[in-house]
């Protein structure tokens, strides 16, 4: 989609000619279901004028920018399908953002030296740095007294949430063995018929 952006278009006109023919054909077959792209020629068609049209456009122009001039100035009406592959490209971006911010979230929870680190240590190293409390060298802090005040507050930000972590998991290990014991009671008083105590 990288075509549609006027930044990618060659300078000359020679070039200008075959540019993001092959690009437009795979993207007709690729849309082929929906109407505006059942006939490949118009499709071609349609690339050529919005060719003609951004190719009079500043060369630097960012892709926001034509997309606002094409369909600011009703040009988008006599190219549906071409129309259509712009608005895909321009919400592109966003569509991919959360999956690029997770990733972004596991390379910095989980460092080069640690390799070995196993998936519920990650899921809860990810878990904190998203859902915690934001790291003061994130902050900006300009001053060390400010900064180390700082630090503090997210010292026991996290220390508080450390401790509510393991004060679940003990809980949950203490549920656990309660429901074991209950349940060895329930099989004694059942084989023998008496109370075990």
């Amino acid at each position: 989609m990288d075509i549609l952006d006027r930044r990618k278009f060659p300078s000359s006109a020679a070039d200008l000619v075959l540019f993001g023919v092959e690009d437009i054909k795979l993207l007709t077959a690729h849309y082929g279901a929906r109407p505006m792209f059942e006939n490949g020629t118009t499709v071609l068609a349609e690339w050529e004028t919005y060719k003609s049209i951004v190719a009079g456009r500043p060369e630097g122009e960012s892709f926001p920018d034509t997309y606002s001039f094409i369909m600011g100035n009703g040009a988008f009406s006599s190219m549906p399908a071409i129309s259509f592959a712009l608005s895909v490209k321009l919400i592109l971006p966003f569509a991919t953002a959360e999956a690029e911010r997770g990733f972004s979230c596991m390379t910095r929870a989980k460092g080069a030296e640690e390799v070995q680190m196993k998936t519920p240590m990650l899921s809860n190293r990810i878990m904190i740095q998203l859902n915690g409390p934001a790291h003061p060298r994130n902050l900006g802090a300009r001053s060390p007294e400010v900064f180390d005040g700082m630090m503090k507050i997210y010292d026991g930000e996290v220390a508080a949430l450390l401790k509510a972590s393991i004060k679940s998991w003990v809980l949950g290990i203490a549920r656990a063995h309660l429901a074991s014991i209950g349940d060895q009671y329930s099989k004694r008083q059942a084989q023998t018929g008496l109370d075990p105590r």
